[in-house]
């Protein structure tokens, strides 16, 4: 690890900005996100040019880790000279923006063509890709989730009609009312928040090797076997299962689009645009719109269904769905 030591200076200014150095950077680990104020003291305890240098080449690798790539660009750039590490820092976090800038500014088209076009494409194409299947997704759960919520409603209507009939002294109804209730739980298949491969379902995914007894700690990699097991299978979502409406409402908004998302696809039409290829730009903009299409009729229907559950609530406690309970007060 890096550690910098100030010139050979007593002065008490100097001793000053020392204090100052030692409180806010003391090694590039705790201080990556704070890379300017850090060059700005190397700069100020007039460290030598190399000095600085080493200083923004650990300080770009802390903030690539972590991935801030645009800031570790700037260091690159500004104190190294480094377009070629730059423009990649920009790619790698998808500063397509930025990137086109800086290897312009540079007049380096070379870097347009062998780092920004190549990477833009890949990620235009994953992205129409991630956009297609959850569009898919979305379709598919918000139909399973309305189903299964009329399905609901119907046997509780079901129901409350049966105890209507009861409390006025009709006969109690048939039984095949109320035994139609289980074929209400249909042979859809178990939900996974991705796809099957990345659950290890539908066939073993562990070797027999894998459950022998380890030399240092006995079954132990058995028992850590089931656990991840146990803890796949929980964020599960079965059909039929009291808490499927509730689960699948929770699955469709890990399915909407994040804003990050949307700008990167921003961002990555206008590449396209600029580079000439308008086709491939309107079908990402296509795509991605109805991404959000799809998300926005899936939350929809999620507020639809948490709006009939609170009316639910509030008249098995005898309050008018109009009214709203305030501290053990019905107030209108």
């Amino acid at each position: 690890m890096l550690f910098l030591l100030a010139p050979d200076h007593h002065s008490p200014s100097h001793d000053a900005v020392t204090y100052q150095w030692k409180s806010a950077c003391p090694h590039p680990c705790r201080t990556a996100g704070a890379w300017r104020m850090c060059m700005v003291l190397a700069a100020r305890l007039q460290y030598p040019q190399h000095q600085q240098q080493l200083l923004a080449r650990e300080l770009s690798e802390q903030l690539q880790a972590s991935g801030a790539g645009a800031d570790a660009a700037q260091l690159l750039v500004q104190y190294l000279q480094d377009i070629d590490g730059g423009v990649s820092a920009l790619v790698v976090s998808k500063e397509w923006r930025e990137a086109l800038r800086v290897a312009y500014a540079a007049d380096r088209k070379d870097l347009v063509d062998t780092i920004v076009v190549p990477s833009a494409a890949q990620s235009a194409s994953v992205l129409l890709s991630e956009a297609t299947e959850s569009i898919e997704r979305l379709q598919k759960y918000t139909a399973r989730l309305q189903e299964v919520r009329q399905r609901r409603l119907a046997m509780e209507a079901a129901l409350a009609a049966a105890d209507a009939e009861a409390a006025a002294g009709a006969p109690v109804p048939d039984d095949d009312l109320v035994s139609e209730s289980p074929s209400m739980i249909s042979g859809f298949s178990m939900y996974t928040d991705r796809t099957a491969a990345g659950t290890g379902i539908g066939g073993s995914s562990i070797a027999s090797s894998s459950r022998a007894a380890s030399t240092t700690g006995g079954r132990r990699p058995l028992r850590n076997q089931k656990k991840a097991a146990k803890k796949g299978k929980a964020g599960k979502i079965r059909a039929g299962s009291p808490g499927e409406e509730t689960a699948l409402a929770a699955h469709l908004e890990t399915l909407v689009p994040a804003k990050h998302v949307l700008e990167e696809a921003g961002q990555l039409a206008e590449l396209l645009v600029m580079l000439q290829h308008v086709e491939d730009a309107s079908k990402l903009q296509q795509r991605v719109g109805q991404w959000q299409a799809a998300a926005a009729a899936a939350m929809e229907e999620v507020k639809k269904g948490q709006q009939q559950q609170q009316q639910g609530v509030a008249e098995a406690a005898g309050q008018h769905p109009g009214q709203q309970v305030t501290g053990g007060a019905t107030v209108a």
